[in-house]
């Protein structure tokens, strides 16, 4: 389960970074902006104005962000290289594919292009956000944490960077930071069910599992369909020996997911049927 919920905090940058996207490219590109909701139709009519006009850059940008969105990162790498041949200062071209870099598991790489777009504009937060993804994939805590304090102090109000640094804070071992972390994030986004299970594992590993269990409750008041709370209850509360409590998490996960192997794994653990 963690492994999942990493990856969708390292990608979850895409999609923000798609919105800035639709908003500059928009008006040049709309037959293949973000406002096609099939991404393989998207892909289509990008194709089509790349065909028309080999040196479109929106177009590449709308259909690089195609890509990513569908974890085609290679493809997507291509496009965003294209536009940035056309116009080497296109920030987001660099920062777009310093996310497939580092989602590929190339962080070096990502690090360049994150480097470059801090050359360009030293104050774009998502750059230092993009170049800390990297450092925390390749095990560089430290130089992570100052890239997201950086990517904080010049956004203070976003959860998301908070969100991230508490989990590098995490898999340092500096659990009580990253509660704090995640504390203040919670605060500005009250209704986000991920943070209050982040939240949660952290205080699991802390050896705080009523607290643990007590954000999970309110993930799941928050939204019933949260297979990953559900999960995350069943698993404090087979850490804490309450059998039936576990069984009956195990199966409201599967019963929104029946796919959810790591649930179903938690029934045989118990010996119960799904």
């Amino acid at each position: 389960m963690l492994r999942q919920i990493r990856r969708v905090i390292q990608f979850v940058a895409l999609p923000l970074l798609t919105i800035a996207a639709a908003s500059a490219f928009a008006a040049n590109a709309r037959d293949c902006s973000i406002s096609q909701a099939d991404e393989r139709l998207r892909i289509k009519a990008c194709t089509e104005l790349i065909q028309e006009n080999p040196r479109n850059i929106a177009a590449y940008m709308e259909r690089g962000t195609a890509y990513a969105v569908t974890f085609e990162d290679d493809r997507a790498i291509a496009d965003f290289g294209a536009a940035i041949i056309l116009d080497p200062r296109n920030i987001l071209a660099y920062l777009m594919r310093a996310g497939c870099y580092n989602h590929r598991g190339s962080p070096d790489l990502a690090i360049e292009d994150s480097n470059k777009a801090l050359a360009l504009d030293p104050k774009w937060p998502g750059a230092y956000f993009s170049r800390g993804n990297g450092y925390s994939r390749k095990g560089d805590h430290d130089s992570a944490i100052r890239d997201f304090n950086k990517a904080i102090e010049l956004s203070p109000k976003s959860a998301f960077y908070l969100s991230v640094r508490a989990r590098v804070h995490a898999d340092a071992g500096e659990l009580i930071k990253a509660i704090a972390d995640y504390d203040k994030a919670i605060e500005l986004d009250p209704k986000s069910t991920q943070y209050l299970v982040f939240r949660g594992k952290a205080y699991e590993r802390n050896g705080q599992t009523d607290r643990a269990i007590t954000d999970y409750n309110k993930s799941i008041e928050l939204n019933p369909k949260s297979v990953i709370a559900f999960h995350a209850r069943g698993l404090a509360n087979e850490q804490l020996g309450r059998k039936q409590e576990a069984i009956f998490d195990f199966r409201a996960a599967l019963s929104i997911n029946p796919n959810f192997k790591e649930s179903e794994d938690g029934l045989k653990r118990l010996g119960a049927a799904p």
